[in-house]
């Protein structure tokens, strides 16, 4: 099962507002950003609540880990590589990031540094 296999199983919900808000909202959404056009194929998730870190959609599923991903952008950093800061705005398309490679290594680094402290909560502090 591939990924939009995944995501329209986990998102029924989501999928029958979406398909609603399309016949009167245009793009089906109520920003721009959140459009199949600039992404969010076949359609984005709909938000019902969220409390601290974490957001829910109508169908239960829950995003987000800010604390996890505030130790993400800081090793990102330190390698290099600069995101917003935000976990919310890091969907946009960015044309600074011209070097694949470099970007792709420091993730694959940075991620490794997470699953470490994630098996080990302190090794942050051994560091």
């Amino acid at each position: 099962m591939d990924f939009d296999q995944r995501y329209a199983e986990r998102t029924r919900r989501s999928a029958e507002l979406f398909a609603g808000a399309s016949r009167i909202v245009p793009g089906g959404a109520g920003s721009s950003a959140r459009t199949v056009k600039l992404g969010w194929k076949p359609y984005p998730p709909f938000i019902a609540g969220g409390a601290g870190s974490r957001i829910t959609d109508v169908d239960g599923n829950t995003y987000a880990n800010e604390d996890r991903f505030t130790r993400w952008y800081q090793e990102m950093f330190l390698r290099g590589v600069l995101f917003h800061p935000s976990q919310y705005e890091n969907l946009f398309v960015s044309l600074v990031h011209t070097d694949i490679d470099q970007t792709l290594t420091a993730a694959d680094e940075s991620f490794k540094v997470l699953a470490t402290e994630a098996l080990d909560p302190g090794q942050r502090e051994k560091r």
